[in-house]
This record gives C-alpha cells, structure tokens and sequence, in this order.
C-alpha cells in the first residue's frame, strides 16, 4: 500500500501557482522550492511532482504518479483517453481552440473550408473536430509560431489557442470559429485500484469541492420585515433554506441568514434593498461541506 500521493502538476507557470493555491486552500502545506521538482506536504501524506504539461498523463499512466493536474487539451491531443478518469474539472486554465485565417483568405461558409492547408500544434483534435462537421483539411503540424504560417504562406490559416485574440490580430488574422474547449482537469489512470489512492482521491475532491463552493458564495445576514420574509426566502435560498430568528426587540421584523452565489452578490443585495431588508452584512466562507 501506498504511504504518500503523488499528484503530477506543470513545472512552471500559471497553472504550477493555480494548483498549489487550490491544493492549499484545501489543507495542504508544502515545502515550496524553486529548485526541488518535488514538495512535499508537511501536513499531510502527499507529494506534489513538477513535469512538463505533455508527460504528466505519461508518468500517471506509467504508475509513476497517481493523479495529475492538466489541461484537458493535453489529454485529448497527446494520449489515448480510455484508461483517463476525470475526476473533476478545475475552474482555471480556461482556453479555447479556433479557427484563423487572413482577411483575404477568410472562408464565407464553413464548407468553404474543405481542402485548406491549416498549421496547428493540435492535429489530433482539429482533424477530430473537422470530421464531426464532414470536412477534409490538409494539416501542417507545427510546434511554435502558428500564426506567421499564413504570412510565410505555409498555409491558408491556422488551428490554435486563443485567450484574448491580440496575437491573432498581431499577425493580421481573424478569429473564424471556436471548434474546441478546454480547462484545467485533476484525472488518474482508471484502471488504478491501489485502496490508499482510491480513498485519497475521494478526501481530496471533497475537500477541492468544499473549496470552490466556498470561494463561489457568500454569507448573508439581514433584518427584514416579518410580512416581507416569503419575497425575502425567494431571493435568498441558502444551502438548503434560509434561518429566520426573530428579532428580541421588535416583533415586526426577523434576521434572516442565508448562502448566496457571489456573482451575483450584488444584484442580490439591491432586491434585497429593495424588498424591505435592512442592516446587511456579506461575509465570505472559508469552507462548505454539504
């Protein structure tokens, strides 16, 4: 039996500072080395193992690690996903995979596609992706700098990762149509059955659950007219209802307590307002576990 985890996270980078952030938030303190390609926890018996994006899924499905950290673009482009489990999707890493061409060499229909040359680093998924929609390409596989192909006419446009689209427009191309999306995945190999690892895996989605709940509510307490608490209730659902307490001091109104989704937080609070609720107090949580 196993006496320590071993998660596979990206060596450097956005994703490394992402995943060590979640990892602690969920309990986890590591020994944090610039260095060392290994941390361990002290508080815990688990080891976090720093490798390039691409040989994470290896080293898991060579039982060298037991669970990894990934962008789910990685596991679809480089591996053979039937002995992947997902499980749980992580809300970073969020990302998007389009379709470029010039101005001048823009398709007017997507069928207008068929038979172009198109440079990507992801010929595994546009080929899978284009023979969803029946269309046939000639694909160029390139490693870097995608989109001085058009300009090198290397091709007639490009399959690639878009966030904000600057470098598209850098080099003079347009964004035509996003045909995959990604994020960030926490997965193991299925077919590990180690116990230690098995029950790991079920401590740390609750906790990485808990976690992300928490980051995404906030607490609410109000006063509020008693005839106002059914309009109020409706506003406020809470984790499973809302707590009404009456107020000591005056038999008109009630504290309500309730849980409410943090994007909305604001909105929330002005229908409160203007509902009748006075005297409202938003807190974070620190966990939530249902």
């Amino acid at each position: 039996m196993k006496e320590r985890l071993k998660i596979a996270v990206q060596k450097s980078g956005r994703l490394t500072e992402k995943s060590i952030e979640l990892l602690s938030d969920c309990g986890f303190n590591f020994q944090l080395s610039s260095r060392k390609l290994i941390s361990p926890a002290i508080n815990e018996p688990l080891d976090l193992i720093y490798l390039r994006n691409k040989d994470i899924p290896k080293y898991i499905l060579m039982n060298k690690c037991d669970l990894g950290i990934v962008g789910k673009n990685i596991l679809d482009e480089y591996y053979d996903t039937e002995d992947i489990q997902v499980i749980t999707s992580l809300p970073y890493g969020q990302c998007r995979i389009s379709l470029a061409f010039p101005e001048n060499k823009l398709p007017t229909s997507f069928e207008d596609i068929n038979g172009k040359v198109i440079a990507t680093s992801y010929p595994r998924i546009l080929e899978r992706e284009l023979s969803k929609r029946c269309i046939e390409v000639k694909i160029i596989n390139l490693s870097g700098s995608i989109e001085v192909g058009p300009i090198l006419d290397i091709c007639d446009g490009v399959f690639d990762i878009v966030s904000t689209g600057s470098t598209l427009k850098a080099h003079g191309l347009i964004e035509y149509s996003i045909l995959y999306e990604s994020n960030v995945v926490l997965f193991k190999k299925m077919s590990l059955t180690d116990e230690f690892v098995q029950n790991s895996v079920s401590t740390l989605k609750l906790r990485i659950e808990s976690s992300l709940k928490a980051k995404n509510s906030r607490y609410l307490m109000m006063n509020a007219p008693v005839s106002k608490i059914d309009e109020i209730v409706k506003l406020v659902p809470g984790m499973e209802a809302p707590s009404i307490i009456q107020l000591s001091t005056d038999a008109t109104k009630v504290a309500i307590h309730g849980v409410i989704d943090s994007k909305n937080m604001w909105k929330t609070i002005e229908k409160l307002k203007t509902s009748g609720a006075s005297s409202i107090l938003v807190t974070p949580i620190e966990k939530v576990l249902e």
